[in-house]
């Protein structure tokens, strides 16, 4: 996946639909050297990086228009999307912000919680770190996260929970609710329990619901097995089902070592 009007590495890049458009928001961004166009022709070397940034998609899946460019010269490159504290560099929590368009750029205009996260990773789940869904057949936004960092033994750690909240609520932290499993099921009480039953997932990774209009049920798009660029990691699968509204065909992005690499499935 290649951006038109500027040039560097990424990984991520889940996608979600604001005021009509089609949207990506990229991790650990690196820029190319000054004057690269092309990625794949890019020197050696850092050259300079943010922590996420936003890109809007086009009808063509390999290729995304950068937004939010500096003043760089002679290729702009992206700014950071959601703002974060300089002072550290470790996973601290997990939060909401307010994303509005302004000037036709997805804009951060507010991060909610005291220290700009609301879901502290020494305690709580990561929410929002392996997946979100605004589930367009009910009034609920889904989200997905790994347990607290003092989970480290891979067993675990692989493990996800959930919990949900209405989209009317999505800045109200008192309205968002959690899955304490299928016995207890949904409770406003924070959850404090990391165990097989009150997770819903394991070994998933990052990735990305959508309802498919095919099969006529939800689908969580991951995944694992993809051939690595030079040893490096392969993950976080990204769905763009606003290519093929029928879904019978359905195009794939995933992170292979900073790469966007993408596919298209066809349903049979």
């Amino acid at each position: 996946m290649i951006p038109v009007n500027s040039a560097s590495h990424r990984d991520l890049g889940f996608t979600g639909r604001l005021a009509g458009h089609w949207y990506a928001v990229y991790g650990d961004v690196l820029w190319c050297a000054p004057g690269v166009t092309d990625m794949r022709r890019d020197r050696p070397g850092f050259h300079g990086m943010v922590r996420d940034a936003v890109s809007r998609m086009t009808d063509d899946p390999l290729k995304v228009v950068d937004l939010a460019l500096n003043d760089d010269w002679p290729v702009r490159h992206q700014r950071q999307f959601v703002p974060w504290n300089a002072k550290g560099d470790r996973l601290v929590g997990a939060g909401v912000a307010r994303v509005e368009v302004i000037d036709g750029t997805p804009t951060v205009t507010k991060r909610f919680g005291p220290r700009g996260y609301w879901w502290d990773s020494k305690t709580t789940a990561r929410y929002g770190d392996v997946c979100a869904y605004r589930d367009e057949h009910s009034e609920y936004i889904y989200i997905w996260g790994g347990p607290p960092t003092y989970i480290t033994d891979w067993l675990n750690k692989s493990y996800t929970y959930l919990a949900r909240v209405k989209a009317a609520d999505a800045f109200d932290l008192g309205k968002y609710e959690y899955f304490w499993g299928r016995q207890q099921g949904w409770k406003r009480e924070v959850l404090n329990r990391f165990t097989p039953e009150t997770a819903v997932l394991w070994g998933t990774g990052q990735g990305q619901v959508f309802w498919s209009p095919y099969y006529k049920c939800y689908v969580l798009v991951h995944l694992a097995l993809a051939t690595p660029i030079d040893g490096g990691l392969v993950y976080a699968g990204v769905a763009h089902p606003y290519h093929d509204p029928s879904g019978k065909t359905l195009v794939v992005s995933y992170t292979n070592n900073n790469h966007i690499e993408v596919i298209k499935i066809v349903f049979e």
